[in-house]
């Protein structure tokens, strides 16, 4: 909605773009004109002086929301300007280049790394085939990522994912239970789940987390994995990006979704793997009954009851035990 906008903010970011002398492709205005001010932040490949391709974003609505996600961002690439802070990043070789990023008087904008190739796929929309070595390096990604010092990122205003999501399971699962998808055992199933691991989701809840880990955030190069659009990092706990992942290819092979998770058990701690195990297992139930009835945009409508099937049959196996999820 225009009412949105931040006022002349386009004329803003085009001072911007001329100051850094890069010419985009689409001009603000006509990005927010082809989206009907519909997007949060304003994106375009552009060139720079010397015919170098990069990537511009700068946020173009005043909502807090948009700003807090842009803002994280933003300084996010200003800290990875400095050696000292990359030291810090455990999975830095998964990150795009970051060439700038500056908070302005009333809005935000990053300059990163182009990268040609596209990503796995649109949000849930699998677009290309995943190999066992692929899914290895996103195991290794995730594992470094939980390796990340939360106090070395203090200068990012990180928020804590609202513990509260995982102590109200129930209520969602109860309206399943009255749609006839979930039955009472199902709901027993859940009420003892939490009664027995809720301590463990409150001690495990200090990782560094994505927070946003689905298919158009994956992007497989000449040179390996990269990771892009950090605006919903977040504190969480470290099997949550695996869950979201997990839920996110309910159209992949079954294969590929066991590999994924034997793949990164394979690099947890013994001390961790059971721990792992209770995490996953929530971080799915909330994730799945969240997203039962959403109906994606980039999904065809032919396919959403492919996709509650696989949510049923997922949130049925999460309550049933670690192994169950494995052959979903």
């Amino acid at each position: 909605m225009k009412e949105d906008l931040i006022p002349q903010i386009s004329q803003k970011i085009e001072k911007v773009l001329k100051k850094e002398k890069l010419k985009v492709s689409v001009l603000p205005q006509e990005f927010i004109e082809k989206t009907n001010a519909g997007k949060h932040r304003y994106f375009s490949v552009c060139k720079t002086k010397k015919g170098k391709k990069r990537v511009f974003y700068a946020r173009i609505q005043k909502n807090k929301d948009a700003a807090k996600k842009v803002r994280k961002e933003a300084i996010f690439a200003i800290l990875l300007q400095r050696k000292k802070f990359q030291k810090k990043i455990p999975f830095l070789k998964f990150l795009p280049k970051y060439y700038k990023g500056k908070i302005e008087k009333d809005f935000e904008w990053i300059e990163r790394e182009f990268i040609k190739e596209k990503p796995i796929g649109d949000n849930e929309l699998l677009n290309k085939k995943l190999t066992k070595k692929q899914i290895s390096e996103i195991c290794e990604f995730l594992w470094l990522l939980s390796k990340t010092n939360v106090s070395s990122l203090e200068k990012i205003p990180l928020e804590e994912f609202p513990f509260k999501n995982y102590k109200e399971i129930l209520y969602p699962l109860r309206s399943l239970k009255e749609k006839r998808i979930l039955n009472k055992k199902d709901l027993s199933l859940a009420e003892n789940f939490l009664k027995e691991n809720i301590a463990i989701f409150k001690r495990e809840h200090k990782y560094f987390s994505h927070g946003d880990f689905n298919l158009g955030n994956i992007i497989f190069t000449q040179k390996g994995l990269k990771v892009i659009d950090w605006e919903s990092m977040e504190i969480n706990n470290f099997a949550y990006d695996i869950a979201y992942l997990f839920c996110h290819l309910w159209q992949a092979k079954k294969w590929q979704r066991r590999y994924l998770i034997e793949r990164y058990l394979d690099k947890v701690s013994e001390t961790k793997k059971e721990v792992f195990k209770i995490l996953f297992r929530g971080d799915l139930l909330f994730l799945l009954e969240g997203g039962f009835f959403a109906k994606p945009k980039e999904i065809k409508t032919s396919q959403l009851k492919e996709r509650r099937n696989f949510f049923a049959k997922a949130i049925k196996a999460s309550l049933r035990g670690f192994e169950k999820i494995l052959f979903v």
